[in-house]
Formats: C-alpha cells, structure tokens, sequence
C-alpha cells in the first residue's frame, strides 16, 4: 500500500520513496483531504519537516513547491488520482513544465528557493499580447 497523509506528517517515508511523482500525490492528497489554503500550508509544513528529518533542508523549494501546489489545485475535478494522474501527465515531467513558466535565473535564484517568486516566463508572454 502506498503512503498517505499520516505516513508523510509522521515522517514514516523514506527518501527513496519521495520521488517527483510521489510529491506530486501527496500534494494531490493535501489539497483534496484539506481544501486548496489549508491543504497547501499543511503539504508545504510537512515537507519541510521532511527534509530536515533526513537532512537535506536545502533541497526544499518554496517558488517549485507552490508552483506545483497552485497546478494540481487548479486541476482538481473530483475524480480520484488514477483519473487525475491520467489526465495531467505534464505535472509529471516536472522541469518542461517549470521551464514554460519560469527562466533559468529566476527558478535557480535564492530568493526563489526562499519564498514564492511568481512566474517570469507567462508574465512576459501575457505583456507581449
């Protein structure tokens, strides 16, 4: 059985276990279980306990974590995630879609890293319309 909501708050995963993917469904569990605000605060909460749990503080990414929170809120229609999965393979690969959104220096920043940055790349697509 795969991990849930209790596994990861309780930081019973191991990191091997925590793949893109997995962040993806457990991102998915938060906001379905807990609603889009409440739901996004307690991913974000958990997933820094977990990566200071297994000492890697510095891979945490709050402009990537919330871009992909905001993505999967967006996308929620009430099916379950055999459904959702199916239907957004893009959230999946990951980095072509963080790339659409976001330039090099501006994801790689540490001010991204440290707090939301909003996306540069669809600002300046949407200035240019």
């Amino acid at each position: 059985m795969r991990p849930g909501i209790a596994e990861f708050d309780a930081g019973r995963l191991q990191p091997e276990q925590f793949t893109h993917s997995e962040h993806i469904r457990m991102g998915w569990l938060y906001l379905v279980n807990y609603g889009q605000d409440e739901g996004a605060e307690r991913f974000r909460d958990a997933l820094k306990r977990f990566t200071k749990s297994i000492g890697a503080e510095s891979k945490y990414h709050e402009t990537i974590t919330c871009f992909f929170l905001h993505e999967i809120s967006a996308r929620i229609d009430g099916g379950d995630w055999i459904d959702f999965k199916a239907a957004n393979a893009d959230l999946f690969d990951g980095k072509t879609l963080l790339n659409r959104h976001y330039s090099p220096a501006t994801i790689n920043s540490s001010l991204a890293r440290r707090q939301y940055v909003a996306p540069d790349r669809i600002a300046r697509q949407t200035q240019a319309n």
